[in-house]
């Protein structure tokens, strides 16, 4: 992986957590307009995923941007001696 795939995967993946975010709302209002008793299984999922980024939103963007450049870092290939 090198610094352009790592930079892309950073963007996409805070892309997806503000995604999450922005879907989770409507989703939710949606099963509580319905008036459903049983929520499905994966808008339960999904949901929880989308309250998880709501929170703690601050706390995954640095470790989404660290992470891929960690990666990309250590994956760089060695100079041969």
């Amino acid at each position: 992986m090198r610094y352009r795939t790592a930079a892309i995967v950073s963007i996409l993946l805070i892309c997806a957590i503000f995604g999450l975010r922005s879907a989770g709302g409507p989703l939710a209002r949606w099963y509580l307009e319905r008036g459903a008793v049983e929520v499905p299984l994966y808008a339960r999922i999904f949901l929880s995923l989308a309250i998880f980024c709501v929170r703690f939103w601050w706390f995954l963007v640095p470790a989404m941007i660290s992470v891929p450049l960690t990666i990309a870092i250590l994956s760089e290939p060695r100079p041969r001696r």
